[in-house]
Protein backbone atom coordinates (compact mmCIF):
# COMPACT_ATOMS: atom_id res chain seq x y z
CA UNK A 1 0.00 0.00 0.00
CA UNK A 2 0.87 3.39 -0.51
CA UNK A 3 1.43 6.25 2.05
CA UNK A 4 -1.69 8.06 0.44
CA UNK A 5 -3.61 4.44 1.08
CA UNK A 6 -3.47 4.26 4.21
CA UNK A 7 -3.60 7.71 5.08
CA UNK A 8 0.27 8.21 5.88
CA UNK A 9 2.28 11.63 4.66
CA UNK A 10 5.00 12.81 5.50
CA UNK A 11 6.96 15.80 4.83
CA UNK A 12 10.04 18.09 5.67
CA UNK A 13 10.50 21.52 7.19
CA UNK A 14 14.03 22.92 6.36
CA UNK A 15 15.60 26.41 7.24
CA UNK A 16 18.82 25.83 5.22
CA UNK A 17 21.58 28.33 6.55
CA UNK A 18 19.35 30.09 9.20
CA UNK A 19 20.66 29.83 12.69
CA UNK A 20 18.54 27.80 15.08
CA UNK A 21 18.93 30.20 17.78
CA UNK A 22 16.54 32.14 16.17
CA UNK A 23 12.75 31.89 17.26
CA UNK A 24 10.75 33.07 13.70
CA UNK A 25 12.44 31.46 10.28
CA UNK A 26 10.72 30.06 7.49
CA UNK A 27 10.20 26.87 7.37
CA UNK A 28 9.39 26.74 11.12
CA UNK A 29 6.80 29.07 10.78
CA UNK A 30 5.42 26.90 8.45
CA UNK A 31 5.58 23.90 10.59
CA UNK A 32 3.57 26.14 13.59
CA UNK A 33 1.30 27.22 11.09
CA UNK A 34 0.41 23.63 9.57
CA UNK A 35 0.58 22.37 13.17
CA UNK A 36 -2.45 24.50 14.05
CA UNK A 37 -4.28 23.41 10.67
CA UNK A 38 -3.59 19.44 12.15
CA UNK A 39 -1.96 18.89 9.10
CA UNK A 40 0.36 16.48 10.62
CA UNK A 41 0.12 14.23 14.25
CA UNK A 42 4.08 13.83 14.98
CA UNK A 43 6.94 16.03 14.94
CA UNK A 44 10.16 14.12 14.33
CA UNK A 45 13.33 16.10 14.37
CA UNK A 46 16.96 14.60 14.78
CA UNK A 47 17.93 16.54 17.81
CA UNK A 48 16.26 18.79 19.97
CA UNK A 49 18.59 21.54 19.17
CA UNK A 50 17.99 20.95 15.47
CA UNK A 51 14.21 22.12 16.37
CA UNK A 52 15.46 25.35 19.02
CA UNK A 53 18.49 26.24 20.60
CA UNK A 54 16.95 28.20 23.40
CA UNK A 55 15.32 26.06 26.38
CA UNK A 56 12.56 28.66 26.44
CA UNK A 57 11.62 28.21 22.70
CA UNK A 58 11.68 24.93 22.97
CA UNK A 59 9.18 24.48 26.07
CA UNK A 60 6.55 27.06 24.19
CA UNK A 61 6.58 24.87 21.27
CA UNK A 62 6.06 21.49 22.95
CA UNK A 63 3.80 23.16 25.00
CA UNK A 64 1.44 24.08 21.91
CA UNK A 65 2.02 20.67 20.01
CA UNK A 66 0.77 18.81 23.60
CA UNK A 67 -2.44 21.28 23.32
CA UNK A 68 -2.82 20.42 19.70
CA UNK A 69 -2.50 16.51 20.46
CA UNK A 70 0.87 16.37 18.49
CA UNK A 71 3.45 14.06 19.77
CA UNK A 72 6.90 15.91 19.91
CA UNK A 73 9.72 12.89 18.63
CA UNK A 74 13.54 12.95 18.88
CA UNK A 75 15.45 10.72 17.16
CA UNK A 76 18.57 10.81 19.05
CA UNK A 77 17.06 11.27 22.36
CA UNK A 78 13.25 9.78 22.25
CA UNK A 79 9.74 10.94 22.65
CA UNK A 80 9.16 13.33 25.03
CA UNK A 81 5.32 13.07 27.19
CA UNK A 82 4.86 16.20 28.78
CA UNK A 83 1.63 14.93 30.39
CA UNK A 84 3.95 12.81 32.81
CA UNK A 85 6.17 14.01 35.49
CA UNK A 86 9.15 12.84 34.14
CA UNK A 87 8.35 14.09 30.88
CA UNK A 88 7.53 18.22 32.64
CA UNK A 89 11.09 17.31 34.18
CA UNK A 90 12.59 16.67 30.95
CA UNK A 91 10.92 19.68 28.86
CA UNK A 92 12.47 22.02 31.67
CA UNK A 93 16.02 20.52 30.98
CA UNK A 94 15.39 18.59 27.76
CA UNK A 95 19.51 18.17 26.86
CA UNK A 96 19.90 15.70 29.74
CA UNK A 97 17.78 13.37 28.32
CA UNK A 98 19.40 10.28 27.05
Amino acid sequence: MSESEVGLSTGEYVDEGISGTKDSRPALNELMNDAKKRRFDVVLVWRFDRFARRTKHLILALEEFRNLGIDFVSYQQRRINPDTTIGQERRTNPFLIR
